[in-house]
């Protein structure tokens, strides 16, 4: 069922402050800026957190939008997605001064990672 944003606040995004709403804002803005609406996008994170906060599709296609989190609820510590050389770097979150999240955009995914 739709959830109000009082009711996903107090479950996700907040345990290890990751900011989902900004990094959703980011996306969108890029998305209607190029005209990107077809892409997708992944992350290091747990599906389930990401999904609730993004307006793309989880999935990736020939262009997506790559969310790095450092020390994500998934444990995944591959956050800097070294494996993909030609992303743009939109943007990145920081809390206090420790860099916690970066933000990319890929217009030419590898071939292998878009099927």
């Amino acid at each position: 069922p739709p959830y109000t944003i009082d009711e996903k606040l107090p479950i996700f995004g907040f345990p290890h402050r990751r900011d989902w709403n900004k990094i959703s804002e980011i996306v969108s803005k890029d998305m209607d800026e190029n005209d990107t609406h077809i892409y997708g996008f992944t992350t290091n994170e747990l599906k389930t957190i990401a999904k609730w906060y993004m307006e793309p599709d989880y999935k990736l296609v020939r262009g997506a939008y790559i969310i790095g989190v450092k020390r994500p609820q998934s444990f995944s510590d591959d956050w800097q997605v070294l494996y993909i050389d030609n992303k743009i770097l939109l943007d990145e979150l920081y809390r206090g001064d420790e860099l916690v999240v970066k933000i990319w955009r890929v217009d030419n995914m590898p071939e292998i990672y878009s099927k």
